[in-house]
């Protein structure tokens, strides 16, 4: 039982309000990788933000990149730093979650 908490994805963790997107997206740095760019900021603790291009047509297949974001960041938020405010911005490239885990996980060596 003590591990479902260790894995669970809180509501308080997430971003939610579009002043604190706006603020990340302008005052943050950004890691670019080929699908997934991290853009990251300073905090007193952790949280993040999902956030799927528009060039993704169709609302379908930006639900599910969303998904894919929130399932890899729930399997491997304690790689993540614990004072800084996190968006994984997807551009929607690939649908493969192992490719998209890789990337993030590599980019997320680099803060």
């Amino acid at each position: 039982m003590g591990t479902e908490k260790k894995y669970k994805l809180n509501k308080h963790e997430i971003l939610k309000k579009s002043d604190n997107f706006n603020k990340i997206f302008k005052q943050g740095i950004t890691k670019p990788g080929h699908h997934v760019s991290i853009i990251y900021t300073d905090s007193d603790f952790r949280k993040i933000g999902f956030a799927i291009s528009k060039k993704v047509q169709k609302s379908v297949k930006r639900n599910r990149q969303k998904r894919l974001l929130r399932e890899i960041y729930r399997l491997n938020k304690h790689l993540f730093p614990e004072n800084k405010y996190f968006i994984l911005f997807s551009r929607g490239t690939s649908d493969n979650f192992l490719e998209l885990q890789r990337e993030i996980l590599t980019l997320l060596h680099n803060i």
